[in-house]
């Protein structure tokens, strides 16, 4: 496997959309459904609920780096512009219950980050994974060299 493969992330991605569908009662498109185009412009998103719910999800844990949390802000901008362009609708960021994540991005976070997220009416959820997806997430971000040490 390649270092920067990102396989990991993807399969946690699916298993955390799983789990939406169990803990919040939602109700995914199929991927296909997942890119909107405005314009010339195509923008894909992690998922689309089927009534229209646009959501994000951050498949990390541990403390952030300036690149992630460049991500983080990036993902935000991206369904703000997406809704700003479309209809009003509901944007989640989902992130994995870990506690330097919900830190750095709870309710009770003093980063801008957190602000904008609060600001900008995103649902900002947390999904727990089993402890052994946790292991492979922090094997893979050690490949990629995602976490500090």
């Amino acid at each position: 496997m390649h270092d920067s493969d990102s396989t990991v992330q993807r399969d946690v991605e699916a298993i955390i959309i799983e789990e939406l569908e169990k803990s919040f009662d939602k109700v995914f498109k199929a991927k296909e459904e997942n890119r909107i185009k405005i314009g010339n412009f195509s923008f894909e998103v992690d998922a689309v609920d089927t009534e229209g719910g646009l959501y994000e999800i951050y498949a990390h844990v541990g403390k952030q780096k300036p690149a992630q949390r460049k991500k983080i802000a990036s993902d935000l901008l991206k369904l703000l512009l997406i809704e700003k362009k479309t209809v009003k609708r509901e944007k989640y960021f989902v992130i994995v219950n870990d506690n330097d994540i919900k830190n750095e991005l709870g309710e009770n976070s003093q980063s801008w980050l957190a602000l904008a997220i609060r600001e900008f009416g995103f649902n900002l959820l947390a999904v727990d994974l089993s402890p052994d997806k946790i292991k492979d997430l922090k094997e893979c971000q050690k490949r990629q060299d995602c976490s500090l040490k």
